[in-house]
């Protein structure tokens, strides 16, 4: 299966060398981070804001590509990281546009120490040399290489950290490679009745037939080739609903209904004493806010607090779609308690914010 590979790190740590290898190793295509530059180089300064516009431009525009009309193909990204949330933010949309391919995001942060990225980036047969001197200067905390798994996994991506200090670039690769080969525990754990399960859709489809009954989510234009179906019997229940992952209602696009909510709780209703898989795109926003609607029914008015607990013992890093919890609330009548809940729980997880406004930008541009 095609998979999208990114990988990151500080200048000088072996991204572009490494990169060329895994992606022969895997008979796709490589793209460098530096060949988004080369326009910019002839037009603007070095890390202008023209210049950075111009070279985001490209990259974007190269990443939607990916997504649609090289689905088929595995593809290894570059990205370099420098400091600063502006750039923080550019790598989160980019990883988040790849993200909406859902045959697999695996990204690897690579490092290394300061003397070995100083020799490889004075090697003239390495680099442009107009690029050394700014990359040089480029000297960041590990926070800026967003280390976070909860970063990667809001995107949907795997996500390791390999130090390249004593590697060569052929041992890095091959590191890599093995790590694509076992990209996770893709087994579905032992499971009493009444079990929920909530995952993105890249497990969901490695594990959805050990389950009684599914719950896709998934967006309303999704290619028949990303879908998530069932063509052979036995096979689970499945209810699937359509919808955007947005907070809000936004004209002319698809978004959470009281009909989509209402038909996962009556189908968690039917289904309390099955084992049940539900699953969005990622995991993150819209699978959890539904599996919240169908505990907080199971739990009764009153608990919705234990309801969110017990929701996130089932995912950690979950960030509910709010329009969800607003129809949820309506219709099991609990007055705002659940969406109350949540924009608590967001309130304590700085980086929920952050999260849904990089997610609304992503669907808003891309419905554009």
């Amino acid at each position: 299966m095609p998979v999208i590979v990114n990988i990151a790190g500080y200048p000088g740590v072996g991204k572009s060398t490494v990169g060329r290898l895994v992606a022969e190793g895997l008979k796709g295509r490589f793209v460098a981070n530096h060949d988004s530059m080369a326009p910019a180089f002839a037009l603007f300064d070095v890390g202008s804001p023209d210049w950075w516009s111009l070279v985001e431009s490209i990259r974007c525009s190269t990443l939607l590509s990916a997504t649609s009309i090289c689905a088929d193909t595995s593809i290894v990204f570059t990205n370099v990281l420098v400091s600063g949330q502006a750039r923080d933010r550019r790598l989160i949309e980019q990883l988040a546009i790849l993200g909406r391919r859902n045959d697999g995001l695996l990204a690897f942060t690579l490092i290394a120490d300061e003397d070995v990225r100083r020799r490889r980036l004075t090697d003239p047969a390495r680099l442009p040399p107009k690029l050394v001197d700014w990359k040089i200067g480029q000297q960041l905390p590990i926070r800026y290489a967003l280390a976070d798994d909860y970063f990667y996994e809001s995107v949907g991506a795997a996500h390791q950290i390999i130090d390249t200090t004593e590697l060569s670039a052929a041992e890095t690769a091959s590191g890599i490679l093995d790590a694509i080969g076992s990209a996770g525990d893709m087994s579905a754990p032992e499971m009493a009745p009444g079990t929920i399960t909530i995952t993105g859709v890249r497990r969901a489809r490695r594990i959805k037939r050990q389950f009684d009954a599914v719950i896709t989510i998934e967006d309303p234009q999704t290619p028949t080739r990303w879908q998530l179906r069932f063509h052979q019997l036995p096979q689970p229940i499945h209810l699937l609903l359509a919808f955007e992952d947005l907070d809000e209602a936004h004209q002319g696009i698809v978004t959470a209904t009281e009909d989509h909510v209402e038909q996962a709780i009556v189908f968690g209703r039917q289904f309390e004493q099955a084992k049940l898989l539900i699953h969005c795109h990622a995991g993150i926003a819209r699978s959890t806010a539904i599996a919240l609607a169908i505990i907080a029914d199971r739990c009764g008015p009153g608990r919705e607090a234990e309801a969110l607990e017990q929701m996130l013992q089932l995912q950690p890093e979950a960030v509910p779609n709010l329009m969800v919890m607003r129809h949820a609330d309506r219709l099991l009548n609990r007055q705002g308690a659940l969406l109350a809940c949540v924009i608590e729980w967001d309130r304590e997880r700085p980086w929920n914010r952050r999260r849904r406004e990089i997610n609304r930008a992503a669907v808003l541009d891309g419905s554009g």
